[in-house]
C-alpha cells in the first residue's frame, strides 16, 4: 500500500507545489508515484506540461463530487508517475458540498481511493492555502503531512497555525490519522540574516518538543533554477542534476525515508531504504 504524504501550509507562495514537484522527481526512482492535485490552482497539470486533451470532469473534483472511478482519472506522466488533476476552480464547490462533518463526508476522499493505493508506493498530494472540507478530507486520507516553511516572519507564523489546525483537527475528528511528518525550510540563503533567524526558531521549536514530534528536515537552497525547470516543464534533476538545490532534495528524501519508519513502526527500514514502500499497511 502506497505511502501518503500531503504537502500542506496555510500560507499561499510558500512552494508547496514545487515541493511535490521535486518530490515526485526523487522519488519516482525508488518506486511508482501518483501526484494528487488537491489545489484549485492546478499547479501540477503545469508543472508536469499535462495541459492539453485532458478532461475537467475527470479529475479529484470528479472523484469528490461526483463519484468518478478515480482509475479512469489518472493521466500518465512518464515513467513510474501519474497524476490526478485537481479539476481547477470546480473543486472548490467541495467545500459548498456539504457541511456535514460526519465520517462519510470526512473520508470521501479515503474511500474513494481506497481501490488504487496498492498500484503505487507513493501518493503526493498538494493543497491550497485555504483550509476547507478538502484539508480535513487530507488529514483522514494522507499518513504524513509535509510543512513547507519560507524564510520569514509570517510563513513561521502560519507554520505555526497550521500546525494547530491540524492538531485541533485532530481532536475534533476522531477519525483523521496524518501525523506531521516535518518542516522543511525552503529558499534558504546562508547569506541573508533573516533566513538564519527563522532557521534558528525553527530549531529551536523542534529542540523544545514543541513539534508533537515532527522534524526540522534539511533546507532546501533559494535557487533560479526551480524557475528556469519549471519554465522548461522539466523536473530538476533532469535540467540542473548536479546543481545544489537538486542535491538539496535528494538530501530531504533521504531524510524522509529515514523518518518514516521512527514515526510508523510498521515500516521497515530496510525496505524504505530499497524504496519499496508496497510493505506500508
Amino acid at each position: 500500500m502506497a505511502i501518503k504524504i500531503a504537502v500542506m501550509n496555510q500560507k499561499g507562495g510558500v512552494g508547496k507545489s514545487s515541493v511535490v514537484h521535486c518530490l515526485t522527481d526523487k522519488l519516482r526512482g525508488k518506486g511508482r508515484v501518483l501526484v494528487l492535485d488537491l489545489d484549485q490552482q492546478n499547479n501540477q497539470q503545469t508543472l508536469l506540461n499535462m495541459r492539453d486533451n485532458v478532461s475537467k470532469e475527470a479529475s479529484a473534483a470528479g472523484i469528490l463530487m461526483n463519484g468518478f472511478d478515480p482509475k479512469k482519472c489518472i493521466i500518465p506522466v512518464s515513467k513510474n508517475v501519474d497524476l490526478i488533476h485537481s479539476g481547477g476552480r470546480t473543486i472548490e464547490n467541495f467545500d459548498r458540498f456539504s457541511k456535514d462533518d460526519s465520517e462519510k463526508i470526512s473520508t470521501q476522499l479515503k474511500r474513494a481511493m481506497h481501490d488504487i493505493e496498492n498500484e503505487y508506493d507513493f501518493i503526493l498530494m498538494d493543497s491550497s492555502p485555504t483550509m476547507t472540507l478538502i484539508h480535513q478530507n487530507i488529514v483522514c486520507y494522507a499518513d504524513f503531512l509535509l510543512i513547507p516553511c519560507d524564510m520569514d516572519i509570517l510563513s513561521f507564523s502560519a507554520t505555526r497555525s497550521i500546525m494547530h489546525f491540524i492538531g485541533a483537527l485532530n481532536s475534533k475528528v476522531p477519525w483523521s490519522k496524518a501525523e506531521i511528518l516535518g518542516i522543511l525550510p525552503v529558499r534558504y540563503d546562508k547569506r541573508r540574516n533573516v533566513d538564519d533567524l527563522v532557521m534558528t526558531d525553527l530549531l529551536s521549536l523542534e529542540e523544545n518538543e514543541l513539534l508533537g514530534g515532527a522534524k526540522v528536515f534539511s533546507p532546501i537552497s533559494d535557487s533560479a533554477n526551480m524557475k528556469t525547470t519549471q519554465v522548461r516543464r522539466k523536473f530538476i534533476s533532469e535540467a540542473f542534476p548536479k546543481s545544489r538545490i537538486s542535491d538539496d532534495f535528494d538530501r530531504v528524501v533521504s531524510q524522509i525515508l529515514e523518518e518514516i519508519p521512527k514515526r510508523t513502526p510498521k515500516v521497515p527500514g530496510a525496505v524504505l531504504a530499497k524504496g519499496e514502500a508496497r510493505a506500508w499497511n
